[in-house]
């Protein structure tokens, strides 16, 4: 349990202003290995009409190119938030991540979300948090208890044959399968913008 003195002392080392709202995402950082961060983007661009928004973005880019586009995506998309990379190897950065945030955010569309560890730490922090409800989150987040679950379609499962067959014969990688899987997944940009207000 995180006390008052801890999150000042959390917030006040990384820049943060005590009336700024801090969202956390923690982990991969990938687009097609983790979850499309642009749903969150959007969402964080609408509720900063109220207030000071931030987003933390604690973890490892797989290469530069990705953090680019993170970065890229972050100025087209959600101008007025502000952002905040801390590398998730840095066990320090990475702790008082968690203390500082309001709110924890992990919008997985990817089929390897069999259960979602991170939510469960951030309900242990005392985090509300806004998940997809996707695999295992819907096991672990009790939608208006824990924090919300955003709606997520999918496509239906005999959609991805094609996929796996080229996956199975050795046409395709595991990473472009997950990826084409991740791509046919959507998040509802309504319900999202509604539980980050």
């Amino acid at each position: 349990m995180r006390t008052r003195e801890q999150i000042a002392t959390a917030r006040q080392a990384l820049g943060l202003q005590p009336d700024d709202t801090v969202f956390l995402f923690a982990g991969r950082l990938s687009f097609h290995a983790k979850a499309n961060p642009v749903p969150l983007y959007q969402a964080l661009e609408k509720a900063s009409a109220s207030g000071r928004v931030v987003c933390i973005e604690a973890g490892v880019f797989f290469n530069p190119a990705i953090r680019t586009a993170y970065a890229d995506a972050q100025r087209a998309v959600a101008p007025s938030v502000r952002f905040l990379w801390l590398n998730g190897q840095d066990e320090h950065a990475f702790r008082q991540a968690w203390v500082a945030a309001d709110v924890f955010a992990s919008l997985s569309d990817n089929v390897q979300e069999t259960f979602g560890l991170t939510p469960v730490e951030a309900m242990a922090s005392s985090l509300p948090v806004l998940v997809s409800d996707w695999n295992g989150y819907k096991d672990t987040v009790r939608h208006g208890v824990d924090g919300y679950r955003i709606r997520t379609v999918l496509p239906s499962s005999d959609a991805g044959g094609g996929d796996m067959l080229r996956h199975g014969v050795g046409a395709d990688t595991y990473d472009i399968l997950i990826g084409r899987a991740s791509l046919a997944t959507v998040v509802d940009p309504e319900d999202l913008a509604q539980a980050c207000l």
